[in-house]
């Protein structure tokens, strides 16, 4: 399990990848708040709220994306 502070000044939480390739993400405090999908970056930007078929999200989520996959 790993902890990153966010920009938005919450905590995320990568429960790590289950056998199918697919992330699991939390912020911390949130109760039941877990989300599992594929890829990183356009679940984390889910997880923080963003209509990732629709809209664009913050650069910084991507950076965060790629160095947490990159371990």
């Amino acid at each position: 399990m790993l902890r990153r502070p966010l920009p938005t000044g919450q905590v995320l939480v990568v429960r790590g990848q289950d056998a199918d390739g697919h992330w699991h993400l939390a912020l911390e405090g949130v109760k039941d708040g877990e989300i599992i999908g594929f890829p990183l970056d356009s679940t984390l930007a889910a997880l923080l709220g963003y209509d990732v078929a629709h809209e664009s999200w913050p650069v910084w989520i991507d950076r965060l994306a790629a160095e947490i996959a990159a371990g």
